[in-house]
């Protein structure tokens, strides 16, 4: 079973601007821990634009636009587990800070949610709003 990491507006806003969080970071780990630590990683994948799943590295370059990146493309991210996930800004100061991921349980092979679409079976799915 793979997490779906969906964005909720769909980008990482500056909680101060509301403008997108461009040229920032996203770490990913285990629940409750500084996902910025790579002891405390854990493996995320991401979606790509053909449909197959990448490992990737961590930090997760945010786009201009706010929205997390693999090669030079924008991608989803998925997790297996539940996670923390740290965002900082492009000068490394922390925007937002998820100690454990409110996981919502699809089972259909589709899912929406507030006009989130989740793709893919058993899917949990974490809204990031600003603090």
């Amino acid at each position: 079973m793979s997490t779906l990491v969906v964005l909720a507006p769909q980008y990482f806003p500056l909680a101060s601007v509301g403008a997108p969080a461009g040229g920032g970071s996203i770490y990913i780990g285990e629940p409750d821990t500084d996902p910025t630590d790579s002891d405390n990683q854990i493996t995320v994948q991401a979606l790509k634009e053909d449909g197959t799943l990448q490992t990737i590295s961590q930090p997760i370059t945010l786009s201009g636009g706010g929205i997390p990146l693999y090669n030079g493309s924008p991608v989803s991210l998925y997790v297996e587990q539940a996670y923390s996930l740290t965002v900082l800004d492009i000068n490394g100061a922390q925007l937002y800070y998820v100690p454990d991921s409110p996981l919502f349980v699809f089972s259909d092979t589709e899912a929406s949610i507030d006009g989130d679409l989740a793709v893919g079976g058993d899917l949990s799915l974490i809204h990031i709003s600003e603090p």
